[in-house]
C-alpha cells in the first residue's frame, strides 16, 4: 500500500496515477475546499502541521512506501514563519525517513542565484549531480522556503530516500491554495509584465505523477527532475499561453528587481537525465489548454 502524504495538486496527480497503475494507495491530508478541482477525496486525514513523533511512526508504519508532496509553498508566508516552513518542509520528512525511506518531492527553489564570480564549469540545464549549495549558486537558496526544502532533501539523502525535484507545475487537478503559473496567465485577460531573465523549466504533472508512482515501485536512493524538455523564461511561458488560446492581450518583458525577485532563483531549468522524459514544455502547455 503506498501512501500519498498531501491531498494537494501534486497529491491528487499522484492518487490518479496510482490508481490507473491499479496500486492501492490512499490520500493522505487535510480537508481540503470542496470548490476545488479535485481528482478524488482524501482517504485518510492527518495534519503534519501538529502532529507528533509518534503519530508520524504509526503513520509510516502502515504503508509501504510515502510519498512525501505535503509542503509550505508561499514564499512570502514562509519568511515570516521560518519555524513552520521547517517543520513541515524539514522536520516532518526527516522524521519519516527515519522509519523507511520516502520519495520526498522537492523544488526547484533550493537553488540559488547563479553566481557571476564563479560560472558553473556545466552548461546547460541545471542536472541532478549538481550542488545547489555550491559557490556556482551562491552558496545555496537565498529563500527560507528553499532552504528549509533543502534540508529536508538532504535529510531524505542521507536516509537512503528518493528526492525528486519539480519546478513550476500545472495539471488538471487544482492547488487548494493558488493557481499554478499556467492558469494564472490563462485566466488574465489583461496586458502582463513578467521577467525576461528568470529562466525555468515547468513540470507537466499528468505526465510526472506517471513517473513518481515508477519510481515508488523501485524505490531507488537518489535525486530525480521530474520537469518538462526544453525551458524559457516567465515572459516566453506566458506569450506560449497567450498564443495557444489566441489571446491579443500583451505579455511585457522587464528585468527582475533585486529586491522583489530577491527570493526566486533567477536560473531554475532542470534537466531530467534519469527518469523518461516529459514533453517539451510548449507541447505540454498546448495539450493541457486544449484539453482544458
Amino acid at each position: 500500500m503506498f501512501g500519498i502524504l498531501g491531498n494537494g495538486q501534486v497529491g491528487q496527480h499522484l492518487a490518479e496515477a496510482f490508481d490507473y497503475m491499479n496500486l492501492s494507495n490512499h490520500l493522505i491530508g487535510r480537508k481540503v475546499d470542496e470548490k476545488i478541482e479535485k481528482y478524488r477525496e482524501t482517504d485518510v486525514v492527518f495534519d503534519v502541521s501538529s502532529a507528533k513523533p509518534e503519530e508520524l511512526y504509526s503513520l509510516s508504519d502502515k504503508y509501504d512506501v510515502l510519498i512525501y508532496t505535503s509542503a509550505y509553498r508561499d514564499v512570502n508566508l514562509c519568511e515570516k514563519d521560518p519555524a513552520l516552513a521547517d517543520r513541515i518542509n524539514w522536520l516532518v520528512p526527516a522524521t519519516l525517513a527515519n522509519f523507511k525511506p520516502i520519495i520526498y518531492i522537492s523544488t526547484d527553489y533550493v537553488f540559488g542565484k547563479l553566481n557571476t564570480d564563479y560560472p558553473r564549469p556545466i552548461t546547460g540545464k541545471i542536472g541532478e549531480g549538481e550542488d545547489p549549495d555550491s559557490k556556482y549558486f551562491s552558496g545555496g537558496a537565498p529563500s527560507v522556503y528553499g532552504q528549509s526544502k533543502r534540508r529536508g532533501e538532504l535529510a531524505a539523502i542521507n536516509s537512503g530516500s528518493v528526492v525528486v525535484r519539480i519546478g513550476s507545475p500545472f495539471g488538471k487537478w487544482k492547488s487548494p491554495l493558488r493557481n499554478s503559473f499556467i492558469d494564472s496567465v490563462h485566466s488574465n485577460f489583461d496586458t502582463m509584465t513578467l521577467p525576461r531573465d528568470q529562466i525555468v523549466s515547468p513540470t507537466y504533472l499528468p505526465q510526472a505523477a506517471e513517473r513518481i508512482a515508477m519510481l515508488a515501485t523501485d524505490m531507488q536512493p537518489g535525486v530525480y527532475h521530474a520537469v518538462c524538455e526544453g525551458s524559457a523564461s516567465f515572459m516566453d511561458i506566458a506569450a506560449w499561453v497567450r498564443s495557444v488560446i489566441r489571446s491579443k492581450a500583451k505579455v511585457l518583458g522587464k528585468y527582475s528587481d533585486p529586491v522583489q525577485d530577491r527570493l526566486r532563483p533567477n536560473y531554475a531549468a532542470l534537466q531530467n537525465n534519469k527518469l523518461p522524459k516529459l514533453w517539451h514544455w510548449a507541447e505540454a502547455v498546448d495539450k493541457y489548454l486544449r484539453r482544458a
